[in-house]
């Protein structure tokens, strides 16, 4: 038998086989270490129930080669003889390749058994959201300063071009004719308070008919958006009254319109036809039109002129006198209308001067109405029209109209030529309730007046 080889021939043998596992199994062994932390990180993402990074990768157990098993007669390993050991030929156990065998194996005795993917989570853990994308919203507060520049861009360029100048507001007629009334009543005494003075000025109304006075108020406003109603004063002043209504047109365009100045150099002079008057005391009633003060007359009171009878429908007191003779003016005036059967107006005017009582004014003014459109009935035989005609009897004839609107044309008038007479007090009273009602002289236009003589 040969004597075995010698031991120096087989470590030279065996080192070229041991080294090269030896750096492979300790890079296998650093992979596992990363695999170990990267399975911590996994873990600690789990229990917060926050998903691992999809980049990571699966954690395996890092495989490792069969230990060397001696072969009878090979080269992996030779069992030295019995008895013969020594601390040269002896393997330590505690060599390098040992050690790290047995850290990669605690390592993969670390590892957790694979899980599926609908595990992952906790038993009855709800899956959280999926984290939303970060949205940003930025306000910007407008520009409100006002510029020429945007005010010059919300208007179109036609609206501007078309914008007129501000034009302060003027103060309107109807405005300045209140303040007018109202400081003439204050003038006139303590019977502008009383309820009769001041429905006539404008300061309030008593009615004795709450509900016919309601409604007169109503119609004397007008209709909303409409024209304002025919006055003495104001937006419905006499020289607006042609354009109030159509059937006023004649007020503005008529060419007999009443009242006139009347003068003797130019009347024809002649003699006088007599007047065949025929008034008998009877009854009436006196009304406040809001206008003027105005009795209608009951009964068969007449005039005959020029072969016609007019029958007398009512009397109309003006403050002051409409007409004017000779250049001169009168207190008041009364207005008799009359018409024939044909339907023929005619217009008897008395002019009023102050001087003794009136007595039928004195009639008139015992029933004095307290509100607009108050009516008071007379007696039956409370009104003597004949009491109110001058003594002196002699009178001007012309074709006219009516003084207030539709200013009707071809109205014969008859004006007395000497005035009759008023007291102070009775011109007061008239005053205080109208201290205006008085329409202004109109045109002549070459008509004739006839001064009967």
């Amino acid at each position: 038998m040969q004597p075995p080889a010698p031991r120096t021939t087989h470590r030279r043998r065996s080192l070229p086989g041991i080294w090269p596992v030896a750096g492979w199994l300790g890079l296998m062994g650093m992979t596992g270490l990363m695999g170990l932390s990267w399975a911590g990180i996994a873990n600690a993402a789990d229990e917060s129930h926050v998903p691992a990074s999809p980049k990571m990768p699966a954690i395996v157990k890092i495989p490792l080669p069969a230990r060397p098993v001696a072969q009878p007669g090979g080269e992996a390993e030779v069992a030295p003889p019995a008895g013969k050991a020594s601390a040269e030929t002896a393997k330590p156990a505690g060599s390098r390749a040992e050690q790290l065998r047995e850290a990669i194996e605690k390592t993969n005795g670390a590892v957790p058994a694979a899980r599926p993917a609908s595990a992952s989570r906790r038993a009855g853990a709800t899956q959280p959201p999926e984290a939303a994308t970060p949205q940003f919203t930025f306000k910007v507060a407008p520009d409100n300063k006002d510029t020429p520049a945007k005010r010059a861009a919300a208007k179109p360029a036609a609206e501007m071009a078309a914008a007129p100048r501000a034009v302060p507001a003027a103060v309107p007629d109807d405005e300045v004719s209140r303040q007018y009334i109202r400081a003439r009543a204050a003038a006139l005494g303590p019977f502008a308070s009383t309820p009769s003075a001041a429905a006539a000025v404008g300061l309030g109304t008593s009615s004795r008919s709450p509900a016919r006075s309601a409604a007169s108020r109503a119609a004397a406003a007008g209709a909303p958006g409409g024209p304002p109603p025919w006055a003495y004063q104001g937006a419905g002043g006499p020289l607006s009254w042609g354009q109030l209504k159509p059937e006023f047109a004649t007020c503005a365009s008529g060419q007999r319109q009443s009242p006139i100045a009347i003068d003797d150099s130019t009347a024809l002079l002649g003699p006088a036809e007599p007047l065949l008057i025929d008034y008998k005391p009877g009854g009436g009633s006196v009304v406040h039109s809001g206008r003027l003060l105005q009795v209608d007359v009951l009964g068969d009171n007449s005039l005959t002129v020029r072969g016609v009878r007019y029958r007398l429908e009512r009397i109309e007191f003006h403050h002051p006198a409409e007409e004017r003779i000779n250049g001169r003016g009168f207190a008041m005036s009364a207005h008799l209308l009359h018409r024939s059967a044909d339907g023929q107006l005619l217009t008897v005017a008395v002019l009023l001067d102050p001087g003794a009582a009136s007595p039928l004014i004195d009639q008139v003014i015992t029933y004095l109405p307290l509100d607009v459109e108050d009516r008071v009935d007379l007696p039956a035989t409370g009104l003597d029209v004949g009491l109110l005609l001058p003594q002196d009897q002699r009178y001007y004839q012309f074709f006219g109209s009516l003084t207030t609107p539709p200013c009707t044309e071809d109205v014969l008038w008859i004006v007395f030529q000497q005035p009759a007479t008023v007291s102070a007090s009775q011109l007061k009273l008239f005053g205080q309730l109208f201290p205006n009602n008085t329409r202004p002289l109109q045109p002549a236009n070459g008509r004739v007046v006839r001064a009967a003589q």
